[in-house]
């Protein structure tokens, strides 16, 4: 009886040494991309096509999310021996209201630029659920300003997967 009582009270400082020791990270590196491309073209002017953005952010002390996003195409124009390259980075920043331990809501600006010298400047809010250790899911909802020869204004949403380290 000793000896299980022992190994039990052994157990249990285990577990509780090794979950003292699970701290969050201060700087967490996340890679995303978008599932459904919804608006997200912006009439094929800003992102050009409808292949998904790739999302690259950077998540401090799991308040606030500096995130680039980058879309790019190549396409071969046939007859004319000729590539042309198109694409896209936008900046964002996201504030973090935790809801609880899996879910969280965000809000915040984006401001982006692509290779047709078009501006984009938005404003969202999207909700975050941690499905799976460091795999998440999002819904993103906002309004897109588009700065060209014409302003545009248009609605978007995106539902975006994404991997943290």
């Amino acid at each position: 009886m000793k000896k299980v009582t022992f190994l039990f009270v052994f157990s249990i400082l285990c577990a509780t040494q090794i979950n003292a020791q699970k701290t969050t990270k201060p700087l967490k590196i996340g890679l995303g991309t978008s599932l459904f491309n919804l608006n997200e073209s912006f009439n094929n002017l800003f992102f050009y096509n409808n292949s998904s953005p790739i999302f690259v952010s950077l998540f401090y002390k799991e308040k606030i999310r500096f995130e680039t996003i980058l879309n790019m195409s190549i396409l071969d124009t046939p007859g004319e021996n000729l590539l042309k390259s198109k694409g896209s980075i936008t900046l964002g920043v996201d504030l973090f209201k935790h809801i609880n331990d899996k879910v969280s809501i965000y809000y915040g600006p984006k401001v982006g630029y692509n290779s047709n010298q078009s501006t984009l400047i938005n404003t969202h809010i999207g909700g975050e659920y941690f499905f799976y250790r460091s795999w998440s899911v999002s819904n993103e909802v906002g309004f897109n300003y588009l700065i060209d020869f014409q302003n545009y204004l248009q609605t978007t949403s995106s539902v975006i997967l994404r991997f943290y380290f």
